[in-house]
């Protein structure tokens, strides 16, 4: 089954990190109107209610959000559970969890009231498979959470907008796995551990999102499908 991008607009957050440009590039070369957002979402100043309402009508919205920063590559994310700070785990929930929710809060309306629409969420497969990654897994646990939920609300799915997500791990993001760290050995040791037996690339993941942007979705409601070579 084939589908056309070509009158559908597609809003991407984030646009400038993590999967943004890779997803940005491959929907204009499919022929959406792409909207490549690259807000601040912890800025005060920034009101993601008014970014929906000046983008107008958006058919896909893809929640990309990854960070915070000073914790990449990967492995920043490990953390002790009896050191970390508070104001970290905040960090997790203003850069990650809190624009997703938002963002989804904001494009709901307008897509069941053209009953029609596609939300997928990027989350992590740390939220399928537990790591030693606690504030970050915690911070992305709860959007996936929100997802599911959503996703499975009657007057979402009843009203024919797809809300799902995916849970990637261990892919060739120069955000979470840098050269320098892949270069340090640690790409042999990743590729150990899954069965597929080497990492998955940036453009694999746009593929898989864009079946759950288009009709391939038609028939899922609050679905975290798995992107991680059989890690998760």
């Amino acid at each position: 089954m084939s589908t056309s991008f070509d009158d559908k607009v597609v809003f991407v957050t984030s646009a400038d990190i993590h999967m943004g440009p890779t997803l940005v590039e491959h929907f204009r070369d499919l022929g959406a109107t792409v909207i490549a957002d690259e807000h601040d979402y912890t800025d005060d100043d920034i009101s993601i209610d008014d970014i929906v309402a000046d983008a107008g009508r958006i058919d896909i919205l893809i929640g990309n959000f990854a960070g915070p920063e000073r914790f990449s590559p990967a492995t920043e994310l490990q953390t002790d559970p009896t050191t970390f700070d508070d104001e970290d785990f905040q960090g997790f929930l203003d850069e990650m969890t809190w624009p997703m929710v938002r963002f989804v809060r904001a494009v709901l309306p307008q897509m069941i009231e053209r009953q029609e629409g596609k939300i997928v969420g990027i989350l992590s497969g740390s939220v399928l498979r537990p790591m030693d990654m606690h504030l970050y897994s915690a911070a992305r646990g709860a959007a996936k959470t929100f997802i599911e939920s959503v996703g499975k609300d009657e007057d979402v799915a009843g009203n024919n907008v797809q809300v799902n997500g995916i849970a990637p791990t261990h892919h060739e993001s120069d955000f979470y796995f840098t050269e320098e760290i892949l270069e340090s050995g640690t790409r042999d040791e990743l590729k150990s551990e899954l069965p597929r037996g080497r990492m998955g690339t940036m453009k694999e993941m746009a593929y898989l999102i864009e079946a759950l942007a288009g009709r391939a979705s038609d028939n899922l409601a609050g679905n975290i499908v798995p992107f991680g070579g059989g890690h998760v």
